[in-house]
């Protein structure tokens, strides 16, 4: 069955490569991205949009960090309260802009 389809797969190739030129192998080089498969650019958009929608909920949880520690101090004034959730909201704020940062590492590479 295996070498049933190989041998399809293989008489379609030819049929669709037939009289038409290949490419050089400079230009093969020359444009890498025209070799990714379909997969390939799914993998790649899922590996660029985890750190992306990551920072989303870090951006989300430090909002909420800090309104949570400015009512803690409105309503209660209560100090240790009050700054553990600023220093949350800080390490929060830090991911996040660490999430960002990312981003351009992983578009350079």
């Amino acid at each position: 069955a295996v070498a049933k389809a190989r041998r399809l797969l293989a008489a379609a190739r030819r049929r669709l490569t037939r009289g038409k030129d290949r490419a050089t192998p400079a230009e093969v080089a020359a444009a890498p991205h025209a070799l990714l498969l379909p997969a390939q650019w799914c993998l790649f958009s899922v590996h660029l949009l985890l750190p992306l929608l990551g920072a989303y909920l870090l951006l989300h949880m430090a909002r909420h960090g800090w309104q949570r520690a400015g009512r803690e101090w409105r309503e209660q004034r209560a100090l240790l309260t009050s700054l553990l959730f600023v220093v949350g909201a800080a390490c929060d704020s830090l991911d996040c802009l660490a999430h960002v940062l990312v981003l351009p590492c992983l578009l350079l590479d």
